[in-house]
């Protein structure tokens, strides 16, 4: 594909939504480029074991939401201001005080990030990346818009979905093929299959298990300082898997750019 394709493509990921087929969920739980949150709101975690708030003080913190609870990281900015925490379209993360002037902030310029606390209870900046590709990209067929998949969509047996020149479709006979102008161009070659979905990338089932599946060649995603980040379904849940306008298959995956440490205690 080619880079402006590839950046599209990525924006309407990043943004949580396709123009042509789907709106997924668990956008709800995570900050898009342009929201906030305000004073006494709260942004929980997918399974809500943690939430992060701003406080009345201008402290923004992550909480552990089970057991007894207790914050577990913080901006460690009270009686700084901040009445507003925003995912800013350049970038960033940051804090702003009636003003409008920066508090703080990640420093994490740059495109498609969100916002969000995982399940582990850090607060997150992430980025959407691909990692999967079937190599069936031709310059010669370009178009404007892609097929677009979210994590957890389940492909209708026999059903045909078009773009253009494109189709997938998850053939009665259990295969999945992607046809460019009607012409294979991909397939899963999995006769006999009753099952497939969207989880990391396209996985395909049948009576005795698991056929075919993109996520069997996943690489976790390692940070610098390996181990601060425990492994998290965001970076499933943020993932799609796509046919892009040049013919090539796509399966794209959340990556941190910047997350806390549990570092921070009431008290300390």
């Amino acid at each position: 594909m080619t880079m402006v394709q590839s950046m599209k493509a990525m924006a309407a990921l990043a943004l949580g939504t396709s123009a042509l087929l789907f709106a997924d969920a668990t956008w709800s739980r995570v900050l898009n480029p342009g929201e906030s949150i305000l004073v006494g709101q709260t942004l929980p975690s997918d399974d809500g074991r943690y939430y992060a708030t701003l406080q009345a003080d201008g402290n923004f913190v992550v909480y552990q939401n089970y057991g007894h609870r207790r914050a577990v990281w913080s901006t460690r900015t009270a009686n700084k201001g901040a009445v507003r925490a925003t995912m800013e379209h350049h970038g960033d993360f940051a804090l702003f005080d009636a003003s409008n002037n920066v508090v703080w902030r990640t420093k994490t310029n740059g495109p498609y990030r969100k916002f969000a606390v995982t399940e582990h209870g850090q607060a997150m900046v992430l980025t959407v990346r691909d990692w999967w590709t079937s190599g069936t990209s031709n310059r010669n067929f370009r178009q404007e818009h892609a097929l677009i998949f979210p994590y957890g969509f389940v492909f209708e047996k026999g059903k045909t979905y078009s773009e253009g020149m494109y189709s997938f479709s998850f053939q009665i006979d259990g295969n999945v093929v992607v046809r460019r102008h009607g012409v294979p161009i991909w397939a899963t070659y999995t006769n006999g299959a009753t099952h497939a979905s969207v989880d990391l990338g396209l996985v395909v089932t049948g009576a005795t298990g698991e056929m075919y599946s993109t996520r069997s060649k996943a690489q976790a995603f390692h940070p610098a300082n390996h181990g601060d980040v425990p492994g998290t379904r965001l970076f499933t849940t943020l993932g799609s898997f796509a046919v892009f306008p040049d013919g090539n298959v796509v399966a794209y995956r959340a990556a941190p750019v910047w997350f806390s440490h549990q570092d921070w205690h009431e008290g300390r």
